[in-house]
């Protein structure tokens, strides 16, 4: 593997070790696997509330893509783009909840707004006969968490292009600590809106079914969810 000058710390490769012969029939670049499981902490800033801003760590969600390249040519990529394709946002359902302090960090992938783009600058080479996942932290700026939709592609060095393909994500990964809400210890002032509650249940199903690759932390995310609209009677 040779890794060329990398702009920031966040990007790790990660050898996947894996009989070549196995792929020689399988062409000669594949994305073997594309998941988002991992969690990684970096460094982030909290603003807002009274006092001077506080550095902190934030949990990113970590976008996994094993590639295969089973070429005689060496595949270098400068550049990898991430569209947002769907969106739905994800809260307590409470009226109320939240307030001006905010965390903002670097992530070495933005997700972007829904139907948007983001670009972000690599230098990762990936030799000839060589299985390797490329691991990078994903995360959001906006105010907004949920679960993103997104379009993964790189970009060679060359101008090329290979497209990884879509996965269903969470912007980070405290949104899957939401669900299930333990209704019985709320206080009523805290309880959540049932409608809120039965519309997130029902636009995640949708966006899960829709989608090609679906992280297994959304999966149970998606469960959870189902399980706090039942007890509230959806």
């Amino acid at each position: 593997m040779t890794l060329l000058a990398v702009p920031t710390a966040l990007i790790a490769v990660v050898l996947f070790v894996r009989d070549v012969g196995d792929w020689v029939n399988r062409g000669t670049f594949e994305v073997v696997e594309l998941s988002a499981d991992g969690s990684q902490a970096i460094t982030g800033n909290l603003s807002g509330g009274e006092g001077p801003d506080q550095e902190v760590d934030v949990h990113a969600t970590v976008l996994t893509v094993t590639l295969m390249n089973n070429s005689e040519d060496l595949k270098v990529f400068d550049r990898i783009t991430v569209r947002t394709e769907d969106f739905v946002p994800v809260t307590e359902c409470v009226d109320g909840v939240g307030g001006p302090i905010s965390v903002t960090a670097s992530y070495e992938i933005d997700l972007p707004a829904q139907g948007e783009e983001s670009h972000s600058d690599i230098s990762y080479a990936l030799e000839p006969k060589k299985a390797e996942a490329l691991q990078l932290p994903v995360g959001s700026g906006e105010a907004d968490s949920g679960v993103a939709l997104i379009r993964i592609t790189l970009h060679e060095s060359g101008g090329d292009t290979e497209e990884v393909g879509s996965i269903a994500v969470l912007t980070s990964p405290g949104v899957g600590e939401l669900y299930p809400r333990p209704l019985h210890r709320l206080p009523v002032a805290g309880m959540p809106s049932p409608r809120c509650v039965h519309d997130t249940r029902d636009a995640l199903a949708e966006l899960v079914e829709d989608a090609p690759v679906v992280a297994d932390s959304v999966r149970t995310l998606t469960e959870d969810v189902g399980v706090t609209s039942q007890e509230l009677g959806g």
